[in-house]
């Protein structure tokens, strides 16, 4: 093979324009001559062909096949966990459903006593008593809201006193 030619492969090899037919002679030649290229090539080449057949050991294809197959004690630990897991989820969703359904039934209270206890306090047949509760109803949300103002006017307060530090145009801000 022609050295002029194994620099030219060399050099386009460096540069990551050699194909794989060009890379092939390259190597074959690094392979059989090793002369005329340079030692960081020939380092190259050596080490990428050591790395070509990576090998596990004997006892990995062990510990593999024992997992797999099942001789392994912490298949059993983790098959009586999911039984474990199983009958407890089972558990859970037969006790939801029994006060589920111990909510929808209602056992030892008739259903009218309910409807007749309720109506008593009702406010719907009488006028006065349905204005005085919507009354006080209305007052208490209003003493609600009239709280929260309170905390909204001591940021707005700190807002305008932090506007007046930085010398900035708050005028914009007021127009909110």
């Amino acid at each position: 093979m022609d050295s002029n030619r194994i620099k030219v492969l060399e050099e386009k090899y460096w540069k990551g324009e050699t194909n794989l037919a060009e890379e092939q002679e390259l190597k074959r030649y690094v392979r059989d001559n090793g002369k005329n290229v340079s030692k960081s090539l020939a380092d190259v080449f050596s080490a990428a062909s050591k790395s070509d057949e990576p090998t596990l050991g004997r006892d990995f294809d062990d510990a593999f096949w024992d997992a797999v197959s099942g001789n392994s004690g912490g298949r059993s630990r983790n098959f009586q966990a999911f039984h474990f897991m199983r009958y407890a989820a089972t558990g859970i969703i037969i006790l939801g459903l029994s006060i589920g359904f111990y909510a929808v039934i209602d056992w030892g209270e008739k259903p009218s006593e309910t409807v007749v206890q309720s109506t008593a306090n009702d406010t719907f047949t009488d006028p006065e008593k349905a204005f005085e509760e919507t009354k006080r109803a209305l007052f208490f949300a209003s003493q609600k809201l009239n709280q929260g103002v309170q905390p909204v006017s001591e940021i707005k307060r700190f807002h305008d006193s932090q506007m007046s530090i930085t010398g900035a145009d708050h005028s914009q801000t007021d127009k909110k």
